[in-house]
């Protein structure tokens, strides 16, 4: 028997009030912290924010990365070069299509741009610099995302990229990745698989936006990045394309560990199984400034904006998009925080809508010392059992401020 939550009309009049006053803080927020919630991502304004409309790329035989895609272009990737020295000051240029796609085949084939660059076996570029000067059209071929766990024959071959890429504030259309055998490759994205090489080190990927694309996977798949570990960070980032995948699955990252995302967002539509999130899937660290207007889809820990928060902060984030899950723990902002999370100055004003339990406006549960604070929802609210306007669930839960 499905159990729905009806806000009253006085109930409604008082959290449109509330959402007018936190709306205000929220804006006061953005004011101080030189923030604009629609200029996330490195500020572009400029763009039409769409779905991908096809889902294969012109040409299907190739991958950018495979000899007789750049042979066909007269291009010799084991003679090819980037513009620059890769330090702070004067970062490798990433000027064209070929520039991105050579990077990407580096560390798919072992060859880095110098030897120097590769650091125990595993860890590509620590401490080089990437720049993007130009929004860049890889719909002709199947891309090849920059970091890899596996060949696309299986054979495991992990290798990082542990660099730091600045998108600057461009923009990469026609990202399509395969579905490949069953249910399809796994660290799928723009980036796939990204971490730091040492523990003084950080992998960072900003400001660059991923449009007009397909990303889809098994798991560990993001429209920007599929996995991302060790101390990094990504920020100024952010997703319109369409997202899909099997566990860990989210509109800018899939997977993070130790990795602060900040000031990304999506609105494109996501879907998976499990650990699916509008801007990630999967954190345990740090989400801030962040928001998501996209439709999420999956079955358990589904969240508007992440799907799965252990020992997380997530402050200041939204979500407008629906919500839906065909399982337990599904959220308008958050899927599941089952441990030690902080979630503070978020809200929902998209639909919410689970098959089995915890169900949540904001948050469909919480355990074990977490906080909800100062966040609210507007949105319809649907599940089987413990179904709540703000929390699905909560066990040991500092919770205040919140309507």
């Amino acid at each position: 028997m499905k159990k729905s939550t009806n806000f009253s009309a006085e109930k409604g009049r008082r959290l449109k009030i509330f959402a007018t006053i936190f709306a205000a803080i929220f804006a006061l927020i953005a004011l101080a912290t030189g923030l604009a919630l629609k200029n996330y991502g490195g500020g572009r304004t400029d763009l039409t924010q769409t779905t991908a409309a096809a889902t294969a790329p012109t040409d299907t035989s190739k991958y950018w990365t495979d000899e007789a895609a750049w042979s066909a272009a007269d291009k010799d990737f084991n003679n090819y070069t980037l513009s620059g020295s890769g330090g702070p000051d004067d970062p490798y240029l990433i000027q064209n299509e070929w520039d991105l796609a050579y990077l990407s085949w580096t560390i798919y084939t072992n060859n880095p741009i110098e030897a120097s660059h590769v650091s125990s076996n595993y860890y590509y570029y620590s401490g080089i610099y990437f720049e993007q000067t130009a929004d860049l059209d890889l719909s002709a071929y199947y891309w090849q995302p920059i970091g890899i766990y596996y060949l696309r024959d299986g054979t495991s071959e992990r290798r990082y990229f542990s660099g730091y890429y600045d998108g600057g504030s461009h923009t990469v259309s026609g990202v399509f990745t395969p579905a490949g055998s069953s249910n399809g490759y796994s660290y799928q994205g723009l980036f796939g698989y990204v971490s730091r090489a040492y523990s003084t080190s950080k992998a960072t990927i900003s400001n660059v936006g991923v449009i007009d694309s397909f990303v889809q996977g098994d798991s560990y798949v993001g429209g920007v990045v599929g996995y991302v570990g060790g101390n990094s960070t990504v920020t100024n980032c952010y997703n319109t394309g369409s997202v899909s995948g099997s566990a860990f699955v989210g509109g800018v990252v899939g997977y993070t560990s130790s990795v602060t995302v900040e000031n990304c967002y999506n609105t494109g539509s996501v879907s998976g199984s499990r650990y699916v999130g509008g801007v990630a899937g999967s954190v345990d660290d740090a989400v801030t400034n962040c928001y998501n207007t996209g439709s999420v889809s999956g079955e358990d820990r589904v969240g508007g904006v992440l799907g799965f928060a252990q020992g997380c902060t997530v402050e200041n984030c939204y979500n407008t998009g629906s919500v839906e899950g065909s399982g337990d723990y599904v959220g308008g902002v958050v899927g599941d925080a089952p441990g030690s999370s902080t979630i503070t100055n978020c809200y929902n004003t998209g639909s919410v809508s689970g098959s089995s339990s915890y169900v949540g406006g904001v948050v469909g549960e919480v355990i074990n010392d977490s906080a909800v604070t100062n966040c609210y929802n507007t949105g319809s609210v649907e599940g089987s059992s413990r179904v709540g306007g703000v929390v699905g669930g909560a066990i040991i839960i500092t919770s205040s401020s919140c309507t």
